[in-house]
């Protein structure tokens, strides 16, 4: 069995599309959407934040977090940021 490796990360992919579709819907859900343009500028503004913070290549993130626009832009901007991220469901985690 042969696979066919992507040469493109996370990141390429959606700086490509915020290039040649910036002013389409990327990602809607009950209280925001956001185009591509916005998504990729919302995960650059959570990036800063987690690179203060000391998020940086390599490191371990649970991210634990409903559906929604702005999870995505987190996810975006985690794997923008190098981390290693384990999508972890509420419904999981013990109030």
């Amino acid at each position: 069995m042969t696979f066919n490796l992507v040469e493109k990360s996370i990141y390429d992919i959606l700086k490509e599309q915020a290039a040649y579709h910036g002013n389409e819907e990327a990602v809607v859900d009950v209280s925001k959407r956001y185009t591509y343009a916005e998504l990729d500028s919302v995960s650059d503004e959570y990036g800063c934040r987690f690179l203060q913070q000391g998020i940086r290549h390599g490191v371990r993130v649970a991210l634990i977090s409903k559906t929604s626009a702005d999870a995505i832009a987190v996810f975006y901007s985690l794997m923008k940021l190098g981390a290693v991220v384990t999508l972890l469901s509420p419904s999981l985690v013990e109030e």
